[in-house]
């Protein structure tokens, strides 16, 4: 039986008409091959990452160089971009908001700690000498593991953990973004959620870091291994990098590094479960990497793990939809072929 614009035979069946992939496959491909998809992939994965280096790199640039002026002309255009990227439902809404995001979030975690508020010292303390069983989790380690004067593999493996903070967040983005859309927006909005409730108990109770409060007699004094090593090999190393990424010396409740961490490792489990031994173990390792270097106390950490779970909670609800986004409409996404009408299967 012959219709206008579809040849069927007796013998198709209604799901066969119903199938996208079926009639898709019945007609003659000219789909690229696999190597040209991948090769397309790439050079899509380029065009986004070298800009979003660019742009990093001349925001960074200003805020070293002390440009206010020229770094909030730089977010009021960011603003703009992103609004006018919704608006035409651009793929490039996730990459916009997460570069806007973390840029004014950078920007207020380094000034946190001027509003005047007394800094935490005791609590953190009497936490940790509570989860430690008398003692600070810390103090432990550093006295099990770490030698004075002699960098160990240990010690050089835990600051490569800690060092991963700086990156692989922008690496997830750009993974993901190639692989999942869907995953790569929720990501991005756990990640900006995470970061700002985080920011928000920074800026309330402003509290000092481990080696902080062993400088001010309140433990006994604490190692901070990553400056130590560091400084041994290059005195001037830490202190460009502390410039380039910003500081602020109490802001350990809760961990970042391990809410970030926890919102990386969910992501990955989201888009393939078979990660989640994998997750888990830089999770661990990160939490113990950040107490035994001296950055946080057990209990900062502990934090920091409940905020990238709410993170992911009010990410979940802001976008409104299940664990995986099945109904978010994503405009990346090809049209699917429409079954054939009503009328057409009857004629069949």
């Amino acid at each position: 039986m012959t219709t206008t614009g579809m040849t069927t035979t007796a013998g198709q069946s209604t799901a066969e008409l119903e199938d996208p992939l079926t009639v898709a496959t019945a007609q003659p491909s000219s789909a690229p091959s696999l190597a040209g998809l991948k090769s397309a992939g790439v050079r899509m994965g380029l065009g986004v990452a070298l800009p979003f280096l660019l742009i990093m790199g001349g925001f960074t640039t200003l805020r070293v160089l002390h440009q206010p002026m020229l770094v909030w002309s730089f977010i009021g255009l960011g603003f703009v971009a992103l609004v006018v990227a919704i608006i035409r439902r651009s793929q490039y809404v996730a990459w916009l908001l997460y570069l806007l995001g973390i840029t004014v979030f950078g920007l207020l975690w380094e000034r946190a700690d001027n509003l005047g508020l007394p800094v935490r010292f005791e609590y953190a303390v009497l936490a940790d000498r509570i989860l430690g069983v008398g003692e600070i989790p810390t103090l432990r380690l550093q006295e099990l593991l770490y030698s004075a004067g002699d960098a160990s593999p240990l010690d050089w493996t835990l600051i490569a953990v800690y060092l991963t903070f700086f990156a692989l967040p922008h690496l997830t983005l750009l993974v993901l973004w190639q692989s999942d859309r869907r995953l790569a927006r929720s990501f991005v909005a756990a990640l900006l959620s995470t970061l700002f409730l985080g920011l928000i108990v920074i800026v309330l109770v402003p509290t000092a870091p481990p080696w902080l409060a062993g400088q001010e007699g309140l433990t006994e004094p604490v190692i901070r291994v990553v400056r130590v090593i560091v400084d041994g090999v290059n005195p001037s190393v830490y202190a460009q990098g502390e410039q380039l990424s910003g500081s602020n010396p109490v802001a350990a409740m809760p961990s970042l590094h391990m809410a970030v961490t926890v919102v990386l490792g969910i992501a990955f489990v989201r888009g393939h479960r078979a990660l989640r031994p994998l997750a888990i173990g830089y999770a661990v390792a990160m939490g113990f990497a950040l107490v035994y270097l001296g950055e946080h106390y057990l209990v900062d950490v502990l934090a920091g793990v409940l905020t990238a779970l709410l993170g992911w909670r009010v990410a979940d609800r802001i976008l409104g939809r299940s664990r995986y986004g099945e109904h978010f409409a994503d405009q990346d996404a090809p049209t699917p072929l429409r079954a054939p009408p009503a009328s057409l299967k009857d004629a069949a």
